[in-house]
């Protein structure tokens, strides 16, 4: 019973991390295009 709880705490807390890298990526990314877009309309 222990060890399906912290195999579910584990899942819980890499789908969190996997969450936030993902909005951190998309929020880097979405900023490395802009920049792009800036540098190649010039």
């Amino acid at each position: 019973m222990e060890f399906i709880f912290k195999n579910s705490m584990k899942e819980a807390l890499g789908q969190k991390i996997i969450e936030v890298l993902q909005r951190y990526w998309n929020v880097k990314g979405l900023l490395l295009y802009a920049n792009y877009n800036a540098i190649t309309t010039q």
